[in-house]
């Protein structure tokens, strides 16, 4: 998520754990994504990730326990991490109310869910908002990928799925739906790729309202001309330039490009 927004809503982060060659690293705190993603394209195995410990989550609510009387803790989906599950046991030890909830998404797509948490509600108080939970089904998470090599070794896709792409430079064109990764397509070089990512966005914003966040590893040249693009093609009352943390690019790689999105 941009940190402008995180300083602007107050939102408190726990970063996700990186255990690489026997050493233990905080996502964006002990690495930083260009770091990680530099050293990923020539490690000969794949880092492993974990979620925050218990006793980290436990500090952060009873920090915020002082000052509030309920907490919203939002995590990435529990497809891809036990964080929501470590966070619920934490939420168990502390004394405010503690609402966990599942975004079932990755990157700006849990970041638009916590975005509509954070932000007070707009316009009459009748009819009542939405509840936060509406959000998370309309969220689209699209990207493609240099290789599926990451992914596969990570265990996010079968092995059949696994070669889709590898012969006359095919990127696959990936979805995250419900937590779930799946292939989606698949389109030949980096240009008609970014191509098919912005018919993705057509599919659902064509006369409609868009939020959206285009989203990259190493690839901020590809990342900036979609943002472009996106800017020219919809109409975006929100739209946003962020790169992926390094616990999400470990079954992705350096080069991916997507975005994350929902209409109105």
């Amino acid at each position: 998520m941009p940190r402008d927004l995180v300083r602007q809503y107050q939102i408190k982060i726990v970063p996700l754990n990186l255990l690489w060659d026997g050493k233990l690293y905080k996502d964006t705190i002990d690495i930083t994504p260009d770091q990680f993603y530099q050293r990923l394209n020539q490690a000969p195995r794949l880092p492993t990730t974990s979620p925050p410990a218990v006793e980290d989550l436990v500090a952060l609510y009873n920090q915020l326990a002082e000052t509030h009387d309920g907490i919203l803790s939002i995590h990435l989906s529990g497809e891809y991490s036990r964080t929501v599950d470590m966070a619920r046991y934490a939420a168990r030890q502390v004394q405010v109310p503690v609402e966990v909830i599942d975004s079932r998404s990755v990157s700006m797509g849990l970041g638009f869910v916590v975005l509509a948490a954070a932000r007070p509600p707009q316009g009459p108080p009748w009819p009542k908002p939405r509840p936060r939970h509406a959000l998370i089904p309309r969220i689209q998470v699209r990207m493609f990928v240099e290789s599926l090599r990451y992914l596969h070794l990570g265990g996010r896709i079968g092995a059949a799925q696994r070669w889709v792409g590898t012969a006359l430079d095919q990127k696959p064109i990936l979805s995250v739906q419900d937590g779930q990764t799946g292939v989606v397509g698949q389109a030949r070089g980096r240009k008609a790729a970014l191509k098919a990512l912005i018919d993705q966005v057509a599919m659902y914003a064509s006369g409609h309202s868009l939020h959206i966040a285009v989203v990259h590893s190493l690839a901020a040249l590809d990342a900036l001309w979609l943002y472009d693009q996106v800017e020219e093609d919809f109409n975006c009352v929100e739209h946003y330039y962020v790169e992926l943390v390094s616990v999400l690019g470990t079954p992705r790689g350096s080069g991916c490009v997507g975005v994350a999105f929902y209409v109105e």
